[in-house]
């Protein structure tokens, strides 16, 4: 029976590749890789979230990329933070 293509277990193949006189793969672009094909080769229902890295069921595409349900919710709390402090400026 095929082992099932995890992330860890594709990253680990990837390490072993001879890369010589092809293009090199950082440390984080092999992780990165892995695990989107990992998600492909697994479940058509995920996809790979490119802020957090982890493939979800809910990902949306937008003009910065693939991004899931909850770094799009923790943006806007960033984001609705930052206006708070400039309104609070504004008003000093």
């Amino acid at each position: 029976m095929a082992k099932t293509p995890t992330q860890a277990r594709l990253l680990a193949i990837m390490r072993t590749l001879d890369w010589t006189g092809h293009f090199e793969l950082g440390e984080q672009d092999m992780y990165w890789l892995a695990g989107a094909i990992s998600t492909a080769l697994t479940s058509s229902d995920l996809r790979m979230c490119q802020m957090c890295d982890t493939p979800k069921e809910i990902v949306v595409m937008t003009s910065i990329g693939a991004i899931c349900e909850e770094c799009l919710d923790d943006a806007q709390a960033v984001a609705r933070e930052t206006r708070d402090l400039l309104e609070e400026d504004d008003d000093e």
